[in-house]
């Protein structure tokens, strides 16, 4: 998902000519990867593709994992769950973190996930197959993450064998 610094920081040591040593440290951006720059004050003042930087002393990097990923969803008023694949869409992701923070999933997908699912099993009558169950939920949750500028690219409803073995 993201994570504050990625992989190993990588620590160059050079010789000074006073005899003591400078350590210079440095943070990589991953293929897949996006690194918003956060000022001191929390604003959102960069975005770096894929590569190694030094950091700044008075900013610090925050990785955005811009790869498919997954987040499972259960519904308060109706039994089932929606298992969303998604991505931000890497333009967006300084807008993302400015209105959400690097958690915006945990704090985007429960609300909006059991809203879609509300909607779309108060309309399921029992003869719906999974196929069209999917492509509602997944259209429902595209419309509602369109403005937030995060890609649904697939999502699938997980009814409990109650209700699919119900007809």
């Amino acid at each position: 998902m993201f994570r504050r610094l990625l992989g190993p920081s990588i620590f160059f040591c050079v010789s000074s000519a006073a005899g003591g040593w400078l350590v210079l440290n440095s943070y990589s951006v991953l293929d897949g990867q996006l690194a918003v720059i956060v000022d001191k004050k929390g604003n959102a003042v960069d975005v770096r593709a894929p590569g190694v930087y030094t950091p700044d002393w008075n900013k610090k990097p925050v990785i955005y994992d811009v790869k498919p990923q997954q987040y499972l969803c259960s519904g308060e008023e109706v039994t089932g769950m929606v298992a969303i694949t998604y991505r931000p869409h890497p333009p967006a992701v300084k807008e993302i973190h400015s209105a959400f923070g690097p958690d915006y999933p945990q704090k985007i997908f429960p609300i909006a996930g059991r809203e879609s699912l509300t909607e779309v099993l108060s309309a399921y009558n029992g003869r719906m197959k999974q196929d069209e169950l999917d492509k509602r939920i997944g259209l429902d949750l595209h419309e509602k993450m369109k403005p937030l500028s995060i890609v649904i690219l697939n999502a699938r409803v997980v009814l409990p064998t109650s209700l699919t073995n119900s007809t």
